[in-house]
């Protein structure tokens, strides 16, 4: 894909070891085919971007992502079901990238958060949310199934009667509500949202970046497996950290009764 064949819907850029990708297709940030594989290729540039120790992904114009552009779905209904399949490879392609990420990703939602959008807030490994943010899973809405890993981590973050409950009622939560349901690690003042987005993401950045990947493997993949698979992965991921520089910084920082200065190595 070259920069011609699509506009430039979604952007990236790092910063004091903070890799933000922006969705940027006004109004709503929905998607196209063009903006789910920039989505993916810019994805792929923070995963891979040494410089980047935590990844966040916001949306421009007071939006997150309203999911798939249902105004395109209706002019190529006829051709649906090849449409679905590319939207959906590179999207899926994007989230199994973050996932299997050792970085850190936190989604921060200051808008409507709709169907893909949706699924693609609760795929972070932290989802933060302004107060004026709104969470709808929508799929019903418009007769199709859900997509963007929601099917995954919906029933595993709320609870399979809950998961169905929001699948079939397709209720619009605030913030607030998402929150006691478990899909929003937090809620900020609007008026803040950026400055607490920025002081998180840089936290994180400052963190044992390659300790918070083993622990984002060790959690996310312990619904597959019984407790003693699970605690061998332990030993093994705990004797990796072992070797790492943030590891000698850390106890030596602990010993010196001072802040440890992790550097992700």
């Amino acid at each position: 894909m070259t920069t011609a064949e699509y506009p430039k819907t979604v952007h990236y850029d790092c910063r004091d070891g903070v890799g933000t990708i922006t969705l940027d297709r006004p109004p709503r940030n929905a998607f196209d085919v063009g903006t789910v594989k920039l989505l993916y290729r810019l994805v792929l540039a923070a995963t891979e971007d040494t410089g980047a120790r935590a990844i966040v992904i916001v949306g421009a114009h007071s939006q997150f992502c309203a999911g798939g552009d249902v105004k395109l779905m209706h002019t190529v209904a006829a051709d649906a079901p090849r449409l679905f399949k590319e939207l959906t490879l590179p999207f899926h392609a994007a989230i199994s990238a973050l996932a299997r990420s050792e970085k850190p990703v936190i989604t921060a939602v200051n808008g409507a958060a709709a169907g893909g959008g949706f699924s693609l807030a609760i795929a972070g490994d932290l989802c933060v949310a302004s107060e004026r943010s709104t969470f709808t899973y929508g799929y019903s809405g418009i007769g199709v199934a859900p997509d963007g890993s929601s099917s995954y981590w919906l029933p595993r973050i709320v609870g399979l009667r809950r998961a169905l409950w929001l699948a079939f009622r397709n209720p619009t939560l605030t913030a607030a509500e998402a929150h006691d349901l478990g899909l929003v690690s937090e809620v900020y003042p609007t008026p803040d949202f950026d400055a607490r987005v920025k002081a998180l993401a840089t936290e994180l950045a400052s963190g044992p970046t390659r300790a918070f990947g083993h622990a984002k493997r060790l959690l996310r993949e312990s619904f597959g497996r019984d407790l003693e698979a699970q605690m061998e992965d332990e030993r093994e991921r705990i004797a990796a950290s072992g070797s790492t520089l943030d590891f000698l910084e850390g106890v030596a920082a602990f010993i010196e009764k001072r802040k440890a200065r992790f550097t992700g190595r």
